[in-house]
């Protein structure tokens, strides 16, 4: 189904298409993303509970449960999904307003030994990962 005001066609319409990205798994850059995911996991995080918001086909809330993590909550974003490209200035906006700072970050970079040809991954990081904490009393 297409809407004639914005030309953006909603892929979940189609049961075939949903399906098929329902099942999608961690391949090329996303391998990235969730690589080092346990690890900083691990070293962050004291509990087994998460909250997957703007979960898509809940790649990420599958990849938590096989961790160990009770999904507490999966909110579901069916906006029209738009590339928007951010300063860490920008970020760190936007997480003061939330009343959260950034504790650590980490840009994955793909290895000679894994699975993929890497084009730029081993030099530029396609994702940046945060982990976030919350502002105490106006305190960092």
């Amino acid at each position: 189904m297409v809407n004639p005001e914005s030309n953006f066609e909603n892929s979940w319409a189609d049961q075939a298409r949903a399906e098929s990205y329902s099942r999608l798994e961690f391949p090329n850059t996303y391998y990235l993303a969730y690589l080092d995911l346990p690890d900083i996991i691990s070293r962050h995080v004291t509990g087994n509970r998460a909250v997957d918001f703007g979960c898509g086909t809940g790649r990420s809330s599958r990849f938590l449960k096989r961790l160990g993590f009770d999904i507490m909550l999966d909110v579901e974003d069916k906006r029209p999904v738009e590339d928007i490209f951010w300063s860490l200035s920008d970020y760190e906006k936007l997480f003061n307003l939330a009343g959260l700072v950034i504790e650590a970050t980490y840009k994955p970079v793909g290895y000679d030994n894994e699975p993929f040809e890497w084009i730029s991954e081993k030099e530029i990081a396609p994702w940046m990962i945060f982990v976030l904490k919350k502002i105490e009393n106006g305190k960092n």
